[in-house]
């Protein structure tokens, strides 16, 4: 059903009340099949039930919060869609840009334990001393083993400048660490890359304005450290969410020498946007392992899913989350803004994974959550993933770009055929 006004006034009163979103829906069909509404009408009942709620409700409110109450019902019609204030609106365009105030780390959840998986060089954790492996155990006196990342996030961020105190378990400390360290406005870099050997290794964290350059960078400088020599690349999204759609597909662009990545479907079924592949693959055409997990989510199943139906790359891993759903975002007055569901994505083979997830061609189970040495690669002693990705390329047959891309969607790769994905 398209939420319209009338289930705004419904959502304004029954916000107030506590009425189940169950309760609501029944409500607004009964409604509706009692009244359909224009426009016109629709407006009227939201202005009456907002002037209603203003003069008689028992704790005052603003004309605003009880648009915003009301907006955010008819917004939030899945876990994706949400009416974002201003200040989540400054958030979220700062994150697109890669930038943030805090303190330099990522950290994912094992259990009740909070573990830094990396600390960003040159940020305010590496200068205070602090170590990927170190536990979160408080952050401002507050214990975090029972929150979620986005709890721990909100008390780790805050105003440049202002520190913050956290406690430590570090292997083989006989203590408990204190550490004050001081927030600091910066740019987190979406990849990361180093060499295996003569394997080139690419992470990818998040896709946002800074990923497909940083992308970029990266191939040259494996290009160039591995020369003839480089026997293939290894590209990592585990643990990584998604981000902005039109990074992943330029992505996927630098690795594929046509045909679809993309198709965009709109409520009716029809595709309303197909993305494709330019000629020319940015990586030489180099045999190419992807890795993914069960956090591997959104833009990073795009481009997974568009590198394995090409045949393009190996999938080397855990099933991904199964997020097939693209989100646009819709200023609104007062720079408050509407991020809402438009369209389900599918794969060039025409695959929906919505709530299915990409199958990896290689099950290989490994640590939660990939944790990078001084390097920048992970530890092949204790990442099996990252470690078969490693023999897989070393068995590869052939010299890397040997083949050619291929421009239709195809079975994907097998180990014993990695080749160049041609």
């Amino acid at each position: 059903m398209t939420p319209t006004a009338p289930v705004a006034a419904l959502c304004l009163a029954l916000a107030l009340t506590g009425v189940a979103p169950a309760a609501l829906r029944a409500q607004t069909v009964a409604a509706e099949e009692a009244a359909p509404f224009g426009e016109a009408e629709a407006v009227e009942l939201f202005t009456k039930a907002l002037r209603r709620i203003r003069g008689s409700y028992l704790e005052p409110m603003s004309d605003r919060q009880l648009a915003e109450i009301a907006i955010a019902a008819m917004a939030e019609r899945d876990r994706y869609s949400k009416y974002l204030n201003p200040a989540d609106v400054k958030q979220l365009d700062a994150e697109t840009r890669g930038e943030m105030t805090g303190i330099g780390i990522r950290y994912r959840k094992e259990g009740e334990r909070v573990r830094v998986s990396e600390v960003l060089p040159g940020s305010p954790a590496d200068k205070a001393g602090m170590r990927t492996g170190d536990a979160l155990v408080q952050v401002e006196g507050r214990l975090v083993g029972s929150l979620d990342i986005a709890e721990i996030g909100r008390l780790v961020r805050g105003r440049d400048g202002v520190p913050v105190r956290l406690t430590l378990e570090r292997a083989g400390a006989p203590a408990l660490i204190e550490l004050m360290v001081a927030r600091a406005s910066m740019t987190v870099p979406s990849v990361r890359w180093g060499m295996a050997g003569r394997v080139g290794y690419i992470r990818i964290n998040r896709f946002d304005r800074r990923t497909y350059p940083g992308v970029g960078e990266a191939l040259a400088a494996l290009r160039a450290g591995g020369g003839a020599g480089l026997r293939g690349i290894v590209l990592d999204l585990r643990d990584n969410p998604g981000g902005l759609v039109r990074a992943a597909v330029d992505v996927a662009d630098a690795f594929l020498g046509g045909g679809t990545i993309l198709t965009s479907v709109a409520r009716d079924g029809s595709a309303s946007r197909v993305h494709t592949a330019r000629p020319g693959d940015e990586s030489g055409e180099a045999p190419l392992v992807v890795l993914i997990n069960n956090r591997s989510a959104s833009s990073a199943e795009i481009l997974a899913g568009a590198l394995q139906d090409h045949g393009r790359a190996v999938l080397v891993g855990s099933k991904s989350f199964g997020k097939g759903v693209i989100q646009n975002i819709y200023p609104m007055p007062g720079g408050s803004a509407l991020k809402l569901t438009v369209a389900r994505y599918q794969t060039p083979a025409g695959h929906a994974i919505h709530q299915i997830g990409i199958a990896p061609d290689v099950i290989v189970d490994g640590p939660e959550s990939p944790t990078l040495t001084t390097a920048g690669i992970p530890d092949v002693a204790t990442d099996q993933p990252f470690a078969r990705a490693l023999k897989l390329l070393d068995a590869a047959p052939g010299r890397p770009g040997a083949g050619t891309v291929a421009s239709t969607p195809r079975p994907a790769a097998t180990a014993a055929g990695l080749g160049t994905g041609g």
